[in-house]
């Protein structure tokens, strides 16, 4: 009996969750679509990627940061080199500190 208890327990968990994640998906609906620069072999950092391209073909190029801190001073030193453009759209930003020293870069 204590089984069958278990089981129905179980299972009634498992509903639970799987239909509660179903009830909360993002509005992903009427986003505008982006766009990126792809001509950006006359800039000083699509120069540097182009040579570091072509002494590895091939690779991905990515790196791996070990925290928060290293993520943001990354991102405000590409900030500060900047030329045209900076694509936030993968950042999550905030109304915070670390929000408004990015937004000011």
């Amino acid at each position: 009996m204590k089984k069958q208890n278990h089981l129905r327990c179980f299972m009634a968990l498992m509903l639970l969750l799987v239909t509660g994640g179903c009830a909360t998906l993002p509005d992903n609906v009427g986003r505008e679509a982006s766009t990126a620069y792809v001509d950006t072999h006359d800039t000083r950092i699509g120069r540097n990627v182009q040579a570091a391209m072509a002494e590895h073909p091939g690779t991905s190029g990515y790196l791996l940061l070990g925290n928060g801190l290293d993520a943001f001073v990354a991102r405000v030193l590409l900030a500060q080199r900047a030329e045209r453009c900076i694509d936030t759209q993968y950042y999550m930003i905030h109304d915070d500190v670390v929000g408004s020293l990015f937004s000011r870069r």
